[in-house]
């Protein structure tokens, strides 16, 4: 009777060793393959404003797939909503300061941005749009965060 017992112990003892295993290897398998949670960063392109409309804009720039670990080129029409965040990295430096020949590090400062200071050429550090941009040719802005900058031209002499 004891010796059934044991076995029967030893029985479940085995079992829950087995199913921990599997779900070890699961979540390490499934974490590298990207099978439990959603890649979000073919959602983000990096570029440059090509157009302003009256409720878009249209970027050319970046998209990273990173389970396929590729990279592709596109331009794709976003549209603004009232929920879409903007920031601005604003870049200033007085060059009329500096000294020729001596690099400098211009000021960062981000700072809260709107539509309005969206412009063609403009840099696009990020924007995070509802859609995956690897097929999409359209999406709605989650958010984009793009760069201005404001350095003071040095004086010349004449």
């Amino acid at each position: 009777m004891i010796q059934m017992m044991n076995m029967k112990v030893q029985k479940i003892i085995t079992g829950i060793i087995v199913a921990f295993i599997v779900i070890e290897l699961g979540w390490f398998f499934g974490g590298r393959l990207n099978i439990f949670h959603k890649q979000d960063s073919s959602y983000i392109i990096t570029g440059q404003v090509v157009q302003v409309n009256s409720n878009s804009v249209v970027v050319q720039g970046t998209v990273n797939d990173p389970v396929a670990n590729e990279y592709k080129a596109r331009v794709i029409n976003f549209t603004v909503t009232s929920a879409t965040v903007f920031t601005k990295t604003l870049y200033t430096a007085d060059l009329s300061a500096q000294k020729p020949g001596v690099p400098f590090t211009p000021q960062k400062k981000d700072m809260p941005g709107s539509f309005s200071d969206l412009k063609p050429k403009m840099q696009v550090v990020r924007l995070e749009s509802d859609r995956d941009l690897f097929t999409s040719n359209t999406a709605v802005i989650k958010s984009i965060n793009y760069s201005v900058y404001d350095f003071t031209p040095a004086k010349t002499s004449r």
